[in-house]
């Protein structure tokens, strides 16, 4: 097998409007813009297949016209080895439930009960084909969503997952940091399992909407950097949270204004079976044309940032008509913070 390697950055057009895309919005964008070369192209004969890979492998069979192969080969190959790591390790399923103990409500808006997100959680530990670093994201997600979790409870759960002793210890490292909630909700001396977000009404009313205008099922999720940078730039941060160095606070603007940037609606999409998943870096939005100056603002996260917070800091530049800047100690993902934990020194408490 030949291999291909390619550079994506600021140079190639396609990366820059695709990279925070939905893969589906991608697939479906560069199949179309496929297909419209080949229209437009009268001597451009290839047969009519359907799938991505026969798409893909009947351009590459014309030389003639490697240069808008070398345009779009890179993007078309990304989706298609992606939607093949989806079917290969379940991660639809998976990141249904993901989104479900995110949001703490499932794709119809409706609250998910405790019960059934340790039955959907259950059935992910059990099953002997899922990869363990899965298990691991699914666990550490769970345990930092739900209260009313004993030592017991979490003990029970990794043994099902038939974890290693590393992987065990990785789990631990985690609780030690108390990145979650202890048992706080007790009614006669017990402690009552419940989602955190049961508490935060302002929170799961938000994650409501979103499942009802989420373009796709596992988009439901939004950061919470995306509505400190919204707050932030139209004056509407808490004070006592958010405290100034030097008074130069704006004055807040209009509910209705934050409202219609936080709240789109987009319709659902329903193909392909959505069910609707460092170093010191920065991300800058790219320049909106507008009469008025544009607002400057710059956030940096001490532990890093992840790449859908990088996404939200270029829709709230769009939104708002601002220059945002977003920064962190470190570029976050999965398997990026299991690592961390299976390799930091410190021990589990």
């Amino acid at each position: 097998m030949c291999m291909q390697s390619a550079e994506l950055g600021e140079q190639d057009e396609l990366w820059v409007r695709f990279r925070h895309q939905h893969i589906q919005s991608v697939n479906q964008e560069v199949q179309e813009e496929i297909k419209r070369f080949v229209k437009e192209n009268a001597t451009a004969q290839i047969q009519k297949q359907e799938g991505q890979g026969p798409t893909l492998q009947a351009i590459r069979s014309l030389p003639q016209y490697q240069e808008m192969l070398a345009k779009y080969w890179v993007h078309a190959s990304l989706t298609e080895q992606s939607f093949a790591q989806l079917q290969e390790r379940n991660l639809m399923n998976v990141g249904i439930l993901e989104q479900d103990l995110a949001c703490g409500v499932d794709k119809d808006g409706k609250e998910v009960s405790a019960s059934k997100l340790l039955t959907m959680l259950s059935n992910h530990l059990s099953d002997a084909n899922a990869e363990v670093d899965d298990k691991l994201r699914l666990l550490l997600l769970y345990f930092t969503q739900m209260t009313g979790l004993s030592p017991s409870d979490r003990t029970k759960l990794m043994e099902a997952a038939q974890l290693s002793l590393t992987s065990e210890e990785t789990v631990q490292k985690f609780l030690s940091l108390q990145l979650h909630q202890e048992n706080v909700d007790t009614e006669a001396g017990t402690s009552r399992l419940a989602h955190r977000l049961e508490r935060d009404k302002d929170r799961r009313k938000f994650f409501k909407r979103r499942a009802k205008n989420a373009a796709y099922e596992l988009s439901r999720f939004e950061p919470f950097v995306k509505t400190l940078m919204e707050r932030a730039l139209l004056g509407d941060l808490h004070g006592g949270n958010y405290p100034f160095v030097e008074e130069t606070r704006p004055g807040p603007k209009s509910q209705s204004r934050l409202a219609s940037a936080t709240e789109q609606t987009i319709g659902r999409a329903t193909e392909w079976a959505w069910s609707s998943a460092g170093n010191q870096c920065s991300t800058t939005s790219s320049p909106v044309s507008s009469e008025r100056p544009r607002k400057k603002f710059i956030l940096f996260v001490l532990g890093g940032i992840t790449h859908a917070e990088m996404r939200c800091a270029y829709e709230v530049s769009n939104e708002l008509g601002a220059d945002v800047i977003l920064g962190g100690t470190s570029i976050l993902t999965p398997p990026q913070i299991i690592r961390i934990l299976k390799q930091s020194p410190f021990s589990a408490a």
